[in-house]
C-alpha cells in the first residue's frame, strides 16, 4: 500500500457502487460534507492502481463540490482483482450504516465472489457459512437477508424504516399470489406494514391449521383402510390392476406412496424406540 494524493476528477467510481449501495441519506451526506469542509478529508480514499475507488465515494463527491484540488489516497497495490472486489464490499459493509436491503445486496455480492475465488472451491453453502462466521451471525440470518431481496421494494423499505421486522418481512415469499397482492395494496394505501402482515398472516396461519387438520384426518383414514383391507389388497392385487388409470399415471403415484409409507414407518419406529412426540 502506498499513500499519495490525487485530483478528485482523476478518480473513477467502482462499477458496482450504485447497484450495491446507492446514495447516502441526505442528512448523513450533509453531515459528512460539513465535516470535510471544516476538517478536510482525514480518512484517505482507498483506490486501485487504476484509480478505481474502493472506499470513499461520498468523500470524493464532497471534495468535488467543495472544489478541493487534491485528496489523500491509499493505493491498494497489494490486491488482485478479486481481492479488490472483496475490499470494496467489506470496507463499505463495516463503515456505512447500511439498511437491511443494502446489506443483503452486499452479502449477495460477497457470496458470489467467494464462490468464484480462484484457488478455492467454495460452494454456495460453504460461502454462506464463511460469511456468517465473519459477521458472527447464523446462516439462517444470511438466508433471511437473501430472501428480503425477493420481496418488492415496498417491503424492503418498510424493513429499512423499522416498520417491519426482517423475520416478518421474509414471510412474504411464502404467501400465495392473492395474499401478496393484498399486502402490497394495503401498504401502498398507507396502512402500517406491521398491521397488514399481522392480519394476512393470521388468515394464512388459520388456513394452514385447517389444511394440517385435513391432512392428519386423511392419514388416519389411510391407516384405517390399510389396517382393515391390507390382507384383501394382497390377494386381490392382480384384480386391482388397471382400475385407476394408465400405468404411466399410476406408477409414479404408487412410487411416491411407497416412499411416504417408508418415511411414516421410520417415524413410527423412532416414536416407539425413543418415545418422541411426532
Amino acid at each position: 500500500m502506498e499513500y499519495q494524493t490525487r485530483k478528485p476528477a482523476d478518480l473513477q467510481p467502482h462499477p458496482d457502487q450504485d447497484s450495491v449501495y446507492g446514495p447516502l441519506r441526505a442528512s448523513d451526506y450533509q453531515a459528512l460534507r460539513d465535516d470535510i469542509q471544516q476538517h478536510g478529508i482525514t480518512q484517505p480514499i482507498e483506490i486501485t492502481t487504476d484509480n478505481v475507488v474502493l472506499d470513499g465515494h461520498h468523500r470524493i463527491k464532497a471534495a468535488k463540490e467543495l472544489s478541493m484540488e487534491s485528496v489523500p489516497v491509499v493505493v491498494r497495490d497489494d490486491l488482485d482483482k478479486n481481492g479488490a472486489a472483496l475490499r470494496f464490499l467489506d470496507a463499505n459493509l463495516i463503515r456505512r450504516q447500511l439498511g437491511p436491503a443494502e446489506k443483503a445486496r452486499v452479502l449477495k455480492h460477497r457470496m458470489r465472489l467467494l464462490c468464484r475465488t480462484e484457488g478455492r472451491s467454495f460452494s454456495e453453502s460453504e460461502a454462506k457459512k464463511a460469511i456468517a462466521k465473519e459477521l458472527n451471525t447464523s446462516v439462517r440470518t444470511i438466508d433471511r437477508y437473501f430472501q428480503l431481496l425477493q420481496t418488492p421494494v415496498e417491503i424492503q423499505n418498510a424493513v429499512s424504516d423499522s416498520q417491519l421486522q426482517l423475520t416478518t418481512a421474509v414471510r412474504f415469499t411464502g404467501m400465495n399470489f392473492e395474499q401478496r397482492k393484498a399486502v402490497l395494496k394495503r401498504i401502498k394505501k398507507g396502512e402500517p406494514p406491521k398491521k397488514v402482515f399481522r392480519d394476512v398472516l393470521a388468515s394464512k396461519d388459520k388456513q394452514k391449521t385447517n389444511r394440517e387438520t385435513d391432512l392428519c384426518m386423511a392419514y388416519v383414514d389411510i391407516f384405517d383402510t390399510l389396517q382393515k383391507h391390507a390382507s384383501d389388497f394382497d390377494w386381490l392385487a392382480h384384480l386391482l390392476v388397471g382400475l385407476v388409470g394408465e400405468p404411466e399415471d399410476v406408477i409414479p403415484v404408487l412410487d411416491s406412496s411407497i416412499r411416504l409409507l417408508e418415511k411414516l414407518r421410520s417415524h413410527e419406529q423412532r416414536r416407539k424406540l425413543h418415545e418422541i412426540d411426532i
